[in-house]
């Protein structure tokens, strides 16, 4: 079965993301294809390793161990 892939901005878009916070994870590792200048991403992929490195969340605020025990401190 072929990937689907999708551009920057639906994955912006779907996972509710800054641009800010997808430029770390592609640093990060999360899986994309470049074509040409663009990146190309498969929405089960990064659905599956944002899950594996605990990251999500709100807009421009990524899920971390360290900030769900700020929240918990408050």
């Amino acid at each position: 079965m072929a990937k689907r892939t999708t551009s920057s901005k639906d994955i912006l878009d779907i996972f509710d993301l800054s641009i800010a916070s997808l430029n770390r994870y592609i640093k990060m590792g999360c899986p994309h294809t470049k074509s040409g200048k663009s990146n190309l991403w498969d929405e089960a992929e990064v659905a599956y390793w944002l899950k594996e490195n605990k990251l999500g969340g709100e807009k421009g605020r990524p899920a971390t161990p360290q900030s769900d025990a700020m929240m918990a401190a408050k």
